[in-house]
C-alpha cells in the first residue's frame, strides 16, 4: 500500500479518535454554575492547600486516644514495634512472632482487635491534632469510625459537625467524611443491614438493589455522612478470594446492572444534586480486584486486556455512566504494574473515554505501597508522584502524613 495512504490511514484514525474522545457525552452531566464555583474557589487557593484536599486520613488521627500503629505504616512494621503494641495490649500471648512478622492478613486482625479495645472506650476529638490535619495540612477528607464501633447518628452529626465547623473557617471547603458502608447502614448504631453483595446478586432484582442503596443513603446521611465506599462491582471468579461475599458475583453484567441500581440508590437521579436523602457513592475496586493469581486479598493479577475491557470494566463502564461520582483503585498489580500507577486504566480508560470528572482515591496506604511494596518507587515522594500522574486524585494514606509533606 502507499506511504502516504498509510499515513493518512494512520492520522485520520487518530484523529477520529481524539474527536470521539472530546465530543463524548460527559458522564456526570457539566453544571456551569457548579464549573465556575470550583474555578473560582481554585483561584484562591495556596499550593499547599490543594495539596491538602487530596489526602484522605482516618478519623484516629484527630482521636484523644493513642492510635497503636501511631504514625507507622502497618506494611513498614518491624517484629519489634508488633511485639510492643502487643505487650501494650496483652495480646502477646495471642500471636506467635517467634518466626518473624506475621502476613498482612493478620497485622489487620490485630489492628481490628485493637480498634475493638478502643472503642469501648468512647471517642472523643482531640482539639490540637485537629488544628494539625485541618489548619496546617489542610486534610481534605476523613474516613473510618471511630474504634471501629458504629456511633449513633447524634453522635455522627456532632462528630462531623465539629470536623466541619473548622475545615470551613480554616479553608473554607468542606472535609469530605466517607464510611464503608456497603451492605446497608451497618457503621450507624441502629442502622438497617442488607445482605451482602453476592447475596443481593443472587436475587437478580434491580429494584431491591436501588431500594436497599436508597435506604442505605438516607441513614448514612442523617448523621450528616456524605460518601460511602459502595458498591463493590468487582467480579467474583476466584472462590479462594477472601472478599468474595461484597460483590454480586461473578458475571459481568450481573455486576453492570446491580452497580447501576445501586448507584441510582445511592446518589439519586442527579449527580450534581444528590440532595439531603443521598450520598456520594464510590465505585470499587478498579479492577480485576477478585481474580488474585494467589487467591489472596491485595495481590496481582494477570488479567489480558481484552478480558479487562470485556468483563471487569464492563460493571464500572455502567455505573459511570449512571453518574457515580468517586471510584476506588485496585489495591494490587496486574500483569506487573500496580493500578496505582497506570496511566492507561486510569487517565485514558476512565476519565478521557468516558468524559468523566468525578473523583479516584486510592485505597488503604496504597501510594506508599507503590514504594514499600512494589518497589517500583525509589522513595514515598516518587511514589506520590507516580500516582498522581497516573490519575489519582486523593490519597488514602491514613496516618502517613508524608503526602501532605510533599
Amino acid at each position: 500500500m502507499n506511504k502516504k495512504l498509510l499515513l493518512f490511514l494512520a492520522l485520520s484514525g487518530t484523529l477520529c479518535t481524539a474527536m470521539a474522545q472530546k465530543s463524548a457525552k460527559p458522564a456526570i452531566p457539566r453544571d456551569e454554575k457548579i464549573e465556575q464555583q470550583v474555578e473560582a474557589l481554585l483561584g484562591k487557593m495556596s499550593l499547599d492547600e490543594k495539596v491538602g484536599q487530596m489526602c484522605e486520613l482516618s478519623i484516629d488521627v484527630i482521636s484523644k486516644r493513642v492510635n497503636p500503629f501511631g504514625n507507622i505504616n502497618p506494611a513498614e512494621f518491624t517484629v519489634k514495634d508488633l511485639r510492643k503494641i502487643l505487650q501494650k495490649y496483652k495480646l502477646e500471648k495471642e500471636y506467635d512472632l517467634s518466626k518473624g512478622m506475621p502476613s498482612q492478613e493478620v497485622i489487620m486482625q490485630i489492628y481490628m482487635r485493637i480498634q475493638d479495645i478502643e472503642g469501648k472506650k468512647g471517642f472523643q476529638i482531640d482539639e490540637a491534632k485537629l488544628d494539625s490535619a485541618i489548619t496546617k495540612y489542610k486534610v481534605g477528607s476523613i474516613l473510618n469510625v471511630p474504634g471501629g464501633v458504629a456511633q449513633s447518628t447524634a453522635k455522627w452529626q456532632e462528630i462531623i459537625k465539629r470536623i466541619q465547623d473548622k475545615s470551613m473557617k480554616e479553608i473554607g471547603i468542606p472535609c469530605i467524611y466517607g464510611v464503608d458502608q456497603i451492605h446497608g447502614t451497618t457503621y450507624t448504631a441502629g442502622g438497617t443491614f442488607f445482605p451482602q453483595g453476592i447475596n443481593m446478586g443472587a436475587a437478580f432484582n434491580r429494584q431491591l438493589t436501588r431500594e436497599g442503596s436508597r435506604i442505605s443513603a438516607y441513614e448514612t446521611k442523617s448523621g450528616s455522612i456524605p460518601w460511602t465506599y459502595a458498591p463493590v462491582v468487582d467480579l467474583g471468579r476466584d472462590p479462594r478470594w477472601a472478599r468474595q461475599w461484597e460483590n454480586y458475583g461473578e458475571d459481568a453484567y450481573l455486576n453492570a446492572e446491580m452497580g447501576r441500581e445501586s448507584v441510582l440508590g445511592f446518589q439519586g437521579e442527579n449527580p450534581n444534586q444528590i440532595g439531603s436523602n443521598h450520598v456520594a457513592a464510590c465505585l470499587k475496586h478498579y479492577m480485576g480486584y477478585g481474580v488474585p493469581v494467589s487467591g489472596k486479598d491485595r495481590t496481582p493479577s494477570s488479567i489480558t486486556v481484552q478480558d479487562m475491557r470485556e468483563k471487569h470494566f464492563a460493571p464500572f463502564l455502567e455505573a459511570v455512566k449512571a453518574g457515580a461520582l468517586s471510584v476506588m483503585v485496585n489495591s494490587a498489580m496486574n500483569n506487573g504494574l500496580p493500578f496505582h500507577a497506570n496511566y492507561e486504566l486510569l487517565t485514558k480508560w476512565l476519565k478521557e473515554d468516558l468524559n468523566w470528572d468525578g473523583m479516584i482515591v486510592t485505597d488503604w496506604a496504597d501510594i506508599n505501597n507503590l514504594y514499600s511494596r512494589d518497589h517500583i518507587a525509589a522513595n514515598k515522594k516518587e511514589a506520590i508522584k507516580l500516582a498522581i500522574n497516573a490519575g489519582i486524585d486523593m490519597s488514602m494514606d491514613p496516618y502517613d502524613w508524608h503526602f501532605a509533606h510533599f
